[in-house]
């Protein structure tokens, strides 16, 4: 039972996390509006495959990491919490900054951001979308921000005690993390494909407020989370210190 929760879980961050639009998403929208669905199924394939490797691998690289803040986040329970009402934020501000957005060029963003720009990953895109896809997951790599990100995923599942941590819920976790990008990109390749005649800016704005309005109910849930066991006596004794 705690794998299949562990799985479910894995499934619903995976989908969230993959909602922002990026060079895959934009890669996805492009080939959906521009060849056979198939392609676009064997490009989310191998980009979910890839996203099963990097999660599960960052959950054991970040293995001692976690162990090292049982003790940190026990002693510094408001400073943890403040850390994760400061990434709550942060999702709530990427949601606004789409929602208010109020044009967008989708000839200029698919171009920018649906091809990976190092020599070899475009050599190897180049032998096919599944091939494509690797190289696009390859590409997050030169992201400065797309590994600690990931490593701080699987610190929150730790910090909120969802499921015990061995092996097992850890590879169940993260084939859960992969099917959930998988689903997302699916369903996107089908909106698009069922919608290239009204492929146009007004289209992609739209999307772009669908992912303004999933990071604003995400973020709300985890600030909902963090604000409920808060330990505001010690908070409000740290105010009267502070004035």
């Amino acid at each position: 039972m705690g794998t299949i929760f562990a799985a479910l879980i894995g499934v619903i961050v995976g989908f969230v996390l993959g909602i922002p639009p990026g060079p895959i998403g934009m890669t996805t929208i492009k080939m959906s509006a521009f060849n056979p669905k198939k392609n676009s199924y064997h490009l989310i394939t191998a980009t979910s495959m890839m996203d099963f490797i990097y999660i599960l691998l960052t959950f054991f690289m970040t293995a001692a990491i976690i162990e090292s803040l049982k003790n940190f986040t026990t002693k510094y329970t408001v400073i943890t919490k403040i850390i994760q009402l400061s990434v709550v934020l942060v999702f709530i501000a990427f949601g606004i900054y789409n929602l208010i957005q109020k044009k967008t060029n989708p000839e200029k963003e698919l171009q920018e951001k649906s091809e990976p720009k190092i020599g070899f990953l475009e050599k190897l895109g180049q032998r096919g979308p599944f091939f494509l896809g690797i190289a696009l997951s390859l590409s997050n790599l030169v992201n400065p921000s797309f590994l600690p990100s990931l490593g701080f995923v699987t610190l929150q599942i730790a910090a909120w005690h969802l499921f015990p941590l061995n092996i097992e819920n850890k590879i169940f976790f993260s084939v859960g993390f992969g099917l959930g990008t998988f689903l997302w990109l699916y369903t996107l390749t089908n909106i698009i494909s069922a919608n290239k005649h009204r492929m146009s800016e007004k289209f992609l704005l739209r999307l772009r407020q669908l992912t303004g309005i999933t990071f604003l109910s995400f973020g709300t849930y985890l600030g909902y989370q963090v604000l409920r066991f808060l330990p505001w006596r010690e908070v409000f004794h740290l105010i009267t210190l502070l004035f």
